[in-house]
């Protein structure tokens, strides 16, 4: 408690009370070593978790602590040593992994950076972080078609508000997504596919960049038609581009051209088929044509490539609910809300369902929930 209300002094004492009645308080040593990190004593909270550390050898979460201590104070080979002997007592320490990754990141070892930060993701995909982290890696090895969907899967993660490093990796992400979309293909040679290298082609009359940039800015404004001009001009000049290809696809569906957004989709995904986004705009446009096996299935790829994607499962539930699987249909809307109970669309599909079930009580209680997120009834979005 006095931690969290920066009384770092009695934090201590009280640490070192508790510490007194029992040295094997793991949680004790911790929150001394932590209230003197925060205080800018880095070598004495070093010193708290090596002594915690004789009394307790395998704990995960002092391993943990002394590792990032160290990183701290950049002594990254020391940080990962740390990070590893947390790692031996319990390999599904995803913070672990994720700390490891970073610090490998940071002795400029992306190959293995990767790899560790890819264990902590496929434990928890939540954290934000290890999905920048993994893309700063996979940009410094030039694979950067991996690194533009973990940039994606930052920003999509990513809280807001942001505090000001995090603001400062938003920006980082959003420009990295924007020069890798403007790139030519990468040269063959170490780190680089050699499968993705195409000839290099002359640049066009506008750098593509700047024509994706104001493409997404008249996007966000609603100017479905002004962003379709600028990425049909970029994607004339980078024509292999899958994510331009796919925020055309974006375009179209919010002009209702589904079958022409159908189509830019499917382009994007003979360029890259593991570009969740892009099954995503695929799938929804096949919805609006009333093709909804054809869309489910391109849902369930979105759903596997990026499986905290909300609208994915709200649109599956959506798909389910036209062809009569009303049970389905809720669960994919349920799990939508899991991932976004804002979502007032998924409410509301959800209280449609649950009423033609005859779970009357549990309807009611959807469509009160859709209501006090939006003032005017959520409409169906197939």
């Amino acid at each position: 408690r006095f931690g969290a209300q920066k009384q770092y002094g009695r934090a201590i004492d009280a640490a070192e009370q508790a510490l007194a009645l029992d040295r094997r308080l793991e949680m004790g040593w911790l929150l001394k070593g932590q209230a003197l990190i925060d205080t800018g004593q880095a070598d004495d909270a070093l010193a708290t978790y090596e002594e915690g550390l004789r009394d307790d050898p395998r704990s995960v979460r002092l391993w943990h602590a002394k590792g990032l201590a160290f990183a701290r104070q950049r002594r990254f080979e020391e940080a990962v040593r740390c990070y590893d002997r947390a790692l031996e007592s319990d390999t599904r320490h995803a913070a672990s992994w994720s700390d490891r990754g970073r610090a490998l990141g940071a002795m400029d070892r992306p190959e293995e950076s990767v790899r560790s930060l890819e264990k902590a993701i496929g434990l928890d995909p939540k954290a934000p972080v290890r999905w920048f982290n993994k893309a700063l890696a996979e940009d410094a090895l030039g694979r950067r078609a991996d690194a533009a969907r973990s940039y994606a899967a930052f920003l999509e993660r990513v809280a807001s508000p942001a505090g000001p490093d995090q603001q400062k990796a938003i920006e980082h992400a959003r420009g990295r997504l924007l020069i890798l979309a403007s790139a030519g293909p990468p040269a063959a040679g170490p780190g680089a596919e050699a499968t993705q290298a195409l000839p290099a082609r002359e640049p066009g009359p506008a750098p593509v960049g700047n024509l994706v940039s104001r493409g997404v800015e008249a996007l966000q404004a609603g100017q479905a038609r002004d962003a379709l001009g600028l990425f049909d001009q970029a994607a004339l000049v980078e024509p292999e581009n899958a994510l331009l290809w796919t925020s055309r696809a974006t375009a179209l569906n919010a002009l209702e051209r589904f079958d022409e957004a159908a189509a830019s989709a499917a382009r994007a995904l003979e360029r890259d088929p593991h570009l969740g986004r892009a099954w995503l705009e695929k799938g929804l446009a096949l919805n609006r044509l009333k093709r909804h096996l054809e869309a489910l299935q391109c849902l369930d790829h979105a759903a596997d490539l990026e499986p905290n994607l909300d609208l994915a499962w709200h649109l599956k539930g959506n798909a389910f609910a036209a062809l009569g699987d009303e049970k389905e249909a809720v669960d994919c809307q349920t799990r939508a809300l899991e991932l976004n109970p804002l979502r007032a669309d998924a409410w509301h599909s959800r209280g449609i369902c649950l009423k033609k079930l005859g779970r009357l009580a549990e309807a009611v209680e959807s469509f009160d929930k859709a209501l006090a997120i939006s003032s005017t009834s959520a409409a169906i979005l197939f």
